[in-house]
């Protein structure tokens, strides 16, 4: 199993690019700090699934829940905000093409994606 996570430019640890395997799997990506934040995940079309706070650890205080998730078609992402950490999660591919969604995620004012590739 081949995995190739490529890193970006910016003021982050975060990656640019992953390559799945057609098998999928989970893969964990993480920042220099709990610096990034409103996660979510796209296609090209720009349809898009904001994340939502996990039910069990939301806080009732009206701060910011700590821990959210996203899940597009055959792609789930989980945002540890106080770690730093989104574990993405892909499901196989049993489509016979290759496909590509996006994890996003705001660093600072500034958005980044990560580019999640998945052969067939």
């Amino acid at each position: 199993m081949a995995i190739i996570v490529s890193a970006c430019g910016e003021d982050t640890d975060l990656p640019n690019a992953i390559n799945v395997p057609k098998d999928g799997g989970t893969f964990v990506v993480s920042d220099k700090g709990p610096s990034f934040y409103g996660l979510s995940i796209s296609n090209y079309d720009g349809d898009q699934v904001g994340a939502r706070p996990d039910p069990d650890l939301d806080p009732d205080d009206g701060t910011i829940a700590d821990v959210e998730s996203a899940t597009f078609d055959w792609l789930t992402a989980t945002a540890i905000y106080s770690e730093g950490k989104i574990i993405i999660k892909a499901e196989p591919n049993t489509t016979g093409k290759h496909r590509t969604l996006y994890v996003d995620v705001m660093i600072a004012d500034s958005g980044h994606s990560i580019k999640i590739r998945q052969r067939d």
